[in-house]
């Protein structure tokens, strides 16, 4: 069974879950994939570390059986053996080697050294047998071996007690040599020169120099001590040791916590620390930042309790600790979603953010914003200098991927190397090589996209105020630099005029990007809608409009948005509007009073051809005419008979009043003639006859008719004998008649 734990170990928790997870749609991508590998054999592989090199390429170190591969080109040892790869930046392989004994070897960790070569170091069951030199000291021992820039073999160190050590850390030292670090259970024995004090085990420090050769070695005391997982080397030439801490907790065997304690240069215990939750939680990766303080990461079961202020976002989340320089906790955040999130992988960037690498089975919840592309993903998230996020990503295929770690390359981009169960899927373009069961290594080389920047809208600017420019940066690096072509160089640009303004962002890697926003002045659309004539004492409603105004205020002390009238005069209203501005407008409200009854005049008859004035009742105040006629004013002349009405409207009524006009003929009829023939008054002329067919007829005074005629032209008279007459004159078609005496005088 030992064989399947290096592939089992790294799933623990994820294979619980497998029986209850779906196939998902593909995430957005953001970060653009430059490169994938598949790598492995058809039987047992692992990627155990994954870690750049001087020349941009990268070194693998994994493990794996005697099944055959593609890319695994020399023979195998035992049972399981250490697999070195060497890749160029493209993700071609330039060299491998297959190190082992008869027996198990692992891998723990793989690094460049200053002459170009590699030290690799893991722990192994073997004795002295293929690649091994020396003799197991019992159970399982740390393995180093020094390869040079080819992989060839330089030396290989076995080193342990007489029980199970196992190698989980190293580093080569500024003297050239090299630290190791891992776990001992073994009493004074072999290389071991001070007991484990308990029945567990304890971290075990070996420096040794260029050559290999031991120069000492340290067994720190301690029996809460669960595991050492990370070690880094510190400024002052001391250490920084970081695992897990037992929890002497019997409700929950085996619980743990972080841990951490600094050692100085001579091995002394300057502080020690460790920090938890109610549940366990479990480091697996340490950094050191720039202020001399450190950062560790893991996994954490725990909602808010001890040292953890945040919840637990599902069934295991991210969890990032921050300790100065002195051991002291500066800031603690949690990562996830709704699912299991564990981290493996911590590292800093040229920005001071950091990287976070893992893997996920979490749907879109927590700080997880995409969805799943298949049963668990590789989950990137950056932060920055104080834990806030900045950007998170997955990446993966139809089935489940587990990262191992993740890194910053030279050109900006990011590398990622884990396990892949998935076939060619999501963002994987290669098969794996061996069943669907088995897992093959994974790695994944991502570029930088350029960067992208935008100048959100704003508000107008107002006299007196201000409007404050914000870049909005889509760019996985942090900035170096803004410049505005106003001069100024800082994040934001607060603007008091109108104009145009432009930023210049500059990213690392000689990268910038450029981006513009119109700033316009503030114009107002506000307006008083509703009457603004008071009619008859019936108040009136103001309304105030303008869909950008945020509050108003009236005159009278109002605040809403309508305002009651019942009074003439003058009212106003100021809205605010967002960043402050103001805008003012006014509105006249007048009374009108209502119109006088009418009463009709009496008909009027007019001679024909006479004018006659027609004149509107008078109206106190602004008042319109139309006459039925079509005309407007007051008056109106008129020379013919018929109905005539004038419709009297102001602003709150309408009346009207009507005037009828009959036309006559207006008659001079003389009653006396002088026919005596001077030529001035010799006919019966009668003034003001208009058409024809006018009867006369003349009687002389006793009644005798002298005269008569059916259309009358003035001509009686200087026939007629002195005398009285009696006339009647009359028009048929009009209905007029006249009768009267005349006398003749001659």
């Amino acid at each position: 069974m030992h064989l399947f734990l290096p592939i089992i170990r790294p799933l623990l928790g994820l294979a619980l879950l497998l029986p209850f997870l779906a196939l998902r749609p593909a995430a957005a991508q953001t970060l653009p994939r430059q490169w994938n590998r598949t790598l492995g054999n058809t039987g047992i592989n692992a990627l155990d570390r994954f870690r750049p090199t001087t020349d941009g390429g990268y070194i693998v170190g994994a493990h794996l059986d005697p099944s055959p591969g593609p890319e695994v080109s020399q023979p195998h040892h035992g049972v399981i053996d250490f697999w070195v790869v060497k890749l160029d930046p493209q993700g071609n392989r330039q060299w491998d080697r297959v190190l082992g004994g008869s027996d198990d070897e692992y891998i723990a960790e793989i690094r460049q050294t200053t002459d170009g070569g590699y030290i690799v170091g893991g722990w192994s069951r073997s004795g002295a047998s293929g690649d091994k030199t020396e003799p197991s000291q019992g159970g399982s021992d740390y393995w180093v071996v020094k390869l040079d820039a080819q992989g060839r073999t330089q030396w290989n160190r076995t080193l342990g007690g007489s029980s199970n050590d196992e190698l989980t850390t190293l580093h080569q030292t500024p003297d050239g040599g090299y630290l190791l670090g891992g776990n001992s259970s073994s009493p004074v024995s072999g290389d071991k020169t001070a007991p484990t004090v308990g029945t567990g085990s304890a971290p075990w420090l070996i420096k040794l120099d260029a050559a290999g050769r031991t120069q000492w070695d340290l067994t720190l005391p301690g029996a809460k001590v669960g595991s050492l997982q990370a070690l880094l080397l510190t400024p002052d030439g001391g250490y920084l040791l970081s695992g897990n801490i037992s929890v002497p907790d019997p409700v929950r065997p085996g619980a743990a916590n972080f841990w951490a304690i600094k050692l100085n240069a001579a091995g002394q215990p300057e502080w020690e620390r460790s920090v938890g939750g109610s549940e366990s939680e479990a480091l697996r990766a340490a950094c050191t930042t720039p202020d001399g303080g450190y950062l560790l990461g893991g996994i954490s079961y725990s909602g808010a309790s001890g040292d953890k202020s945040q919840g637990h976002r599902g069934g295991g989340d991210y969890w990032v600790v921050k300790l100065s320089a002195a051991g002291q906790l500066q800031w603690e955040h949690t990562y996830g979603g709704s699912g299991r999130d564990e981290l493996t992988s911590l590292a800093p960037t040229a920005d001071g953010s950091y990287l976070l690498g893992g893997h996920s089975d979490s749907e879109v919840s927590g700080e997880q914003t995409q969805a799943p592309l298949g049963q668990a993903d590789f989950w990137l998230v950056q932060i920055d200098g104080a834990g806030k996020p900045r950007w998170d990503q997955r990446f993966g295929g139809s089935d489940i991927e587990v990262l191992t770690d993740a890194f910053p390359t030279k050109d900006g981009g990011y590398a990622l190397g884990g396990m892949s169960f998935s076939g060619i899927s999501g963002d994987k373009t290669q098969p794996n090589i061996g069943t669907m069961n088995t897992p093959n290594i994974w790695l994944l080389k991502l570029g930088v996209g350029p960067p992208e920047v935008s100048l959100p809208a704003v508000e107008a600017v107002c006299a007196g105020r201000e409007v404050t420019l914000v870049p909005r940066i889509n760019s996985i690096t942090a900035p170096l630099a803004y410049r505005w072509n106003t001069g100024a160089t800082t994040p934001t640009l607060s603007v008091a005029q109108p104009g145009t303004y432009t930023v210049t962002v500059t990213f690392p890697g000689q990268l910038s990007a450029t981006a513009q926003r119109q700033v316009l002045p503030f114009t107002p659309n506000l307006r008083i809608s509703g009457d603004s004539v008071l009619c008859g004492g019936a108040p009136l409603t103001l309304q105030a409009q303008d869909a950008a105004a945020l509050a108003f205020r009236w005159s009278t002390g109002a605040t809403t948005g309508t305002l009651a009238v019942t009074q003439p005069g003058t009212y106003s209203v100021t809205a605010t509007y967002a960043g402050g501005c103001t805008a003012t407008v006014t509105q006249t409200v007048r009374a009108v009073a209502p119109l006088p009854p009418f009463t009709p005049d009496s008909d009027t008859t007019i001679c024909q051809g006479q004018t006659l004035r027609l004149q509107a009742p008078p109206v106190a105040g602004a008042a319109t005419y139309r006459w039925s006629d079509g005309s407007a004013g007051p008056t109106l002349l008129v020379q013919q008979p018929g109905d005539y009405s004038v419709q009297i409207t102001t602003a709150c009524e309408s009346v009207s009043a009507r005037h009828r006009v009959s036309a006559a003929p207006c008659l001079t009829i003389p009653n006396i003639i002088t026919p005596n023939g001077d030529r001035q008054n010799q006919y019966f002329v009668i003034q003001g006859l208009s058409g024809n067919n006018w009867e006369l007829v003349i009687y002389s005074r006793w009644g005798k008719q002298v005269y008569a005629t059916k259309s009358y032209r003035h001509e009686w008279g200087p026939e007629a004998a002195p005398g009285t007459y009696f006339y009647t004159l009359r028009q048929a078609a009009s209905g007029l008649s006249y009768k009267g005496w005349l006398q003749v005088v001659r």
